[in-house]
């Protein structure tokens, strides 16, 4: 029988805006107001109770624990570091270590002190130099406890939902093509609406406005998308269908697209149909369907490309 090797790490990972509860500095503390996202509160109060938690994680038998730092806890106003706060992150560390758990530190996980995100996040020109300037901090005052540092989590996750599905904040959203290096790069973007239409969000739900402001679709759907070159938009509501540049429902909002996203329709920045035809995916099954919403041949494949042109 195989056997992991010795020295191999077993553990969990936590990230502090999801545990620790009472961050209310955060853009994602601020668009849980706007009703945006998820309330997170005290979550699970991990902040005072990391002792305990820490205690089952190694009646569990864990050896390792990977945490993050919140940044807008260690540096509430620009430039300006919390040293009570450090202390409080020191604690937590001894604590691993006092109970023999390796700690992995994680220096930003998702959530941007709001000084930050309202002078405009990673899309500032010297978003780089800040962000350096906090991580060099945390090292300074905490590599003593920890050898392990992971920069960023998942930064193409960050990017794609915060600029490309426009889920989390800053709840944008561009062209596929247009989603080059946003994490940590300093360059700005402007969202480009295809046909002269763009999504927006009002009231918990996604409509379409034009060029001009005006409502060509009201807010109606859960998601939505771009509308691609030849004129149609995936569209959500429990299920995924496409409508045209008019909002008229093409294809009933049927198929279950959730494995890989909506996004696993499209390959590069093509967004609905290629010569007339879309791959969709239902009940794990993939298939091809006309402008109609009509299966090609009643036929589900367990994988599939689209077309070429």
């Amino acid at each position: 029988m195989k056997k992991f090797p010795d020295g191999f790490y077993w553990g969990a990972a936590t990230a502090s805006y999801q545990v620790e509860g009472g961050i209310e500095n955060t853009d994602w503390a601020q668009a849980a107001k706007e009703g945006r996202v998820p309330v997170c509160g005290i979550a699970c109060d991990h902040y005072h109770r990391y002792e305990a938690d820490f205690d089952i994680a190694k009646e569990l038998g864990h050896t390792a624990h990977r945490l993050s730092l919140e940044w807008a806890r260690i540096e509430p106003e620009e430039g300006k570091f919390d040293l009570r706060e450090i202390e409080h992150y020191r604690q937590v560390l001894t604590a691993l270590h006092d109970r023999g758990l390796k700690p992995f530190v994680t220096i930003w996980h998702f959530t941007l002190p709001l000084w930050f995100s309202r002078s405009g996040g990673f899309e500032r020109p010297d978003a780089p130099d800040i962000f350096a300037r906090y991580a060099a901090f945390v090292v300074k005052e905490l590599g003593s406890l920890c050898t392990h540092f992971s920069t960023m989590n998942e930064p193409a996750v960050f990017a794609s939902n915060g600029w490309l599905r426009g889920s989390w904040p800053p709840f944008k959203r561009f062209a596929l093509t247009d989603l080059v290096s946003i994490t940590n790069s300093g360059r700005q973007y402007e969202a480009r609406a295809t046909k002269g239409l763009a999504p927006v969000f009002v009231g918990k739900k996604w409509g379409y406005i034009n060029t001009k402001g005006a409502f060509v679709v009201e807010p109606s759907y859960t998601d939505a998308e771009i509308f691609s070159a030849d004129g149609f938009a995936p569209v959500k509501e429990k299920k995924w269908g496409f409508i045209n540049t008019t909002g008229k429902v093409v294809v009933p909002t049927q198929f279950d697209i959730s494995a890989g996203g909506p996004f696993a329709l499209f390959k590069d920045d093509e967004k609905g149909f290629v010569n007339g035809i879309a791959r969709v995916k239902n009940e794990n099954k993939w298939g091809f369907i006309k402008t109609d919403g009509t299966v090609i041949g009643n036929q589900w494949y367990e994988n599939a490309e689209l077309f070429c042109k």
